[in-house]
């Protein structure tokens, strides 16, 4: 620290400190989650009062540069482009971790830690996506395709708002839905959907229905709407029809969220008998289903029907549909279909914020789908889930014998797994996981409220690692367990 204050400057003495400080912060030299100096450290060094320190630090905290956990200290919550040292180092994530519990801001600021460190970890099981060497194998590039004198024709003008009208065909075509042209928009993937349906349709203070635990995204999308949210606990097989009747007389929702297909984390999928029931509570309250689908496509044994698709689904449902997961995440796409009136007011969030997405995605995704080139790899991709389920089932039923519990998916990238009761699993991924090369994403960072209290859950991905690298990662991961336990 070598911080001055000069006396012929028309500035106080604790703005003089805090902008030094400032500059500090900015350029690196304080990475992110690095603990400051105490207001009596900085009061000695600089030969100023405690009250004159004190300022110092709310003046930082009122930049949002830190954070101040009272008997902890000040942490930097500033993530410096020009640093990323601070990242890499497992025993300041730790050392962030210990000071978070007692934060009012506990959820945002667990997930911004675990968002800017979890890719540090070789044995990276949060990520939920495939594997991109594997993709790479699987699909041509745009080049490739590129090389077709029908595809690509850059007009050099912008496309309809709606998307790119050969794709949109080919999608109501190929999805097999009850929805029109007029019906259908092209978004850039299904977060970027959920925040135009929020956009379009939610006011400050209406009341949204929304399982727990599930997407943090859309979490954060409605929060930020100032949506009135009511969490419906969800189990393996679903949710109870009475129980979301109940909620219906007592809230009147105005939107349901909702992903009932391989749910992200818990994997859960709705029976056809309440989809059936669940659409009709819909009418009779008169409410829209949000339904967030990334993952009916990956089914390993029976094919799913999404809501929208069973009949009068397209009278109450605004279905997302995903395709980064299968064309990569840097190819943001996907689909929103909805009752005509919907689609038009998300037309105008859409014209406001982007005129649009990107043409050359949307073309992209349109020849392979038009070529096979996406069916194909679908089944393939299929298939080598379906192996990696069977590899991470034959590593964790040896943990069983003390408590583990799980189910074997059926669909989907993930495994949902409950710790015993007396484990959090916060506490092991930051005090046992990080520092051994491991990351997987904490059941309480999904929960709408963090009250709701999934600690003792975890979701493990095994799509996203190599195949060789999860093999060995599961090896590690379950050896830490077993001496956790």
């Amino acid at each position: 620290m070598n911080y001055t204050i000069d006396k012929e400057i028309p500035l106080a003495p604790y703005r003089q400190i805090a902008n030094q400080m400032i500059d500090d912060i900015k350029d690196g030299n304080y990475g992110y989650g690095q603990k400051l100096m105490s207001v009596r450290t900085l009061a000695k060094a600089m030969n100023i009062s405690h009250v004159t320190a004190d300022k110092v630090f709310k003046y930082l905290e009122s930049e949002k540069l830190v954070e101040r956990i009272q008997g902890r200290g000040a942490f930097v919550i500033y993530k410096s482009p020009f640093n990323s040292e601070t990242l890499l180092d497992k025993e300041v994530i730790k050392q962030r971790y210990a000071s978070l519990r007692d934060s009012e801001n506990y959820r945002s600021l667990m997930v911004n830690l675990f968002q800017n460190t979890s890719h540090v970890c070789t044995y990276n099981f949060s990520y939920a996506l495939l594997n991109p060497e594997f993709l790479n194998d699987l699909l041509p590039s745009v080049s490739d395709l590129s090389r077709d004198p029908n595809l690509f024709k850059a007009t050099r003008v912008y496309g309809e708002i709606k998307g790119y009208l050969p794709l949109r065909e080919i999608m109501i075509s190929e999805l097999q839905v009850d929805y029109s042209l007029d019906e259908i928009i092209i978004t850039n993937g299904n977060q970027h959907g959920i925040n135009l349906a929020v956009a379009a349709l939610i006011n400050k203070g209406d009341t949204v229905l929304i399982e727990t635990p599930t997407f943090t995204g859309a979490v954060d999308i409605l929060h930020n709407a100032q949506a009135r949210l009511i969490p419906m606990k969800i189990f393996q097989e679903g949710f109870c029809i009475e129980t979301i009747e109940e909620l219906c007389i007592k809230y009147r929702p105005k939107l349901m969220y909702l992903t009932p297909n391989f749910s992200n984390p818990t994997g859960y999928c709705l029976d056809c008998e309440k989809r059936r029931a669940l659409l009709a509570v819909a009418e009779r309250y008169d409410f829209y289903i949000l339904e967030d689908d990334h993952w009916s496509d990956f089914a390993f044994e029976e094919k799913l029907i999404p809501l929208a698709l069973m009949p009068g689904g397209s009278k109450r449902v605004i279905y997302l549909k995903g395709f980064s997961k299968i064309i990569g995440a840097d190819n943001r796409i996907g689909a929103l279909l909805a009752p005509k009136h919907v689609v038009q007011r998300v037309e105008r969030e859409l014209t406001l914020q982007s005129l649009g997405v990107a043409i050359l995605p949307q073309e992209y995704l349109y020849a392979l789908i038009k070529k096979g080139y996406y069916k194909r790899a679908l089944e393939k991709i299929t298939s080598d889930l379906k192996r990696r389920v069977r590899q991470v089932d034959k590593y964790l039923k040896v943990l069983k014998v003390y408590g583990l519990d799980y189910e074997v998916p059926r669909g989907g990238l993930n495994y949902w797994i409950k710790l015993p009761d007396n484990m959090n699993s916060e506490d092991v991924l930051f005090n046992v996981m990080y520092e051994n090369d491991i990351t997987f994403l904490p059941g309480r960072l999904l929960d709408v409220n963090i009250e709701s209290n999934s600690s003792h859950y975890l979701r493990l991905n095994y799509s996203f690692l190599s195949y060789n690298q999860l093999t060995l990662g599961l090896e590690r991961l379950v050896n830490l367990l077993k001496a956790h336990f």
